[in-house]
C-alpha cells in the first residue's frame, strides 16, 4: 500500500529524535524541542498513513490523535488524554512555531519537558494501534 512512504516518515521521525538528543546535549534547547515536536508529528503521520491509507498535512498534534481515535474507533480515550495532557500537548504545539519564528528562548528543562511529552504521546498513539 504506502509502505515505502510509511517507512520513510518513520526514518525521519527516528533521525529527527536522534538530532533531538544531540542537540539537547549541545545545549541548543531551542532546536531540540522543535526535533522532538516533528518526531511526534511524523510518527503519528506514519500510524494514519500505514492504517487509514490517508496523508493528512495539519502540524496539529491533537488534530492528528483526533484522527487516529476516529480511525481506530477510540475517540472517547483520546479525547480523554488530550484533556488530561492539554497544557503539555499545547507546549509541544507551540513548540513548532515558537522554534522557528519568535525569539524565545528554551531553557533546559523545557525541551526536557517536550522531550517527555513527547516520548508520553507517542507511548499513546503507538497503543491505541496494539
Amino acid at each position: 500500500m504506502h509502505y515505502e512512504e510509511v517507512e520513510i516518515l518513520r526514518r525521519r521521525a527516528e533521525g529527527f529524535w536522534e538530532n533531538g538528543e544531540y542537540l539537547m546535549e549541545k545545549g541548543k534547547f531551542d532546536l531540540a524541542a522543535f526535533h522532538f515536536e516533528q518526531t511526534v508529528q511524523l510518527e503519528l503521520k506514519a500510524i494514519l498513513l500505514e492504517y487509514g491509507g490517508e496523508k493528512y498535512k495539519t502540524h496539529s498534534i491533537r488534530n492528528l490523535l483526533e484522527a487516529i481515535g476516529e480511525l481506530f474507533d477510540k475517540e472517547d480515550v483520546v479525547r480523554d488524554f488530550i484533556r488530561k495532557h492539554r497544557n503539555d500537548i499545547k507546549a509541544l504545539e507551540d513548540a513548532h512555531i515558537d522554534t522557528r519564528y519568535e525569539a524565545v528562548i528554551y531553557r533546559d528543562y523545557d525541551a526536557e519537558a517536550i522531550k517527555i511529552t513527547a516520548e508520553m504521546i507517542l507511548e499513546f498513539a503507538r497503543s491505541l494501534v496494539e
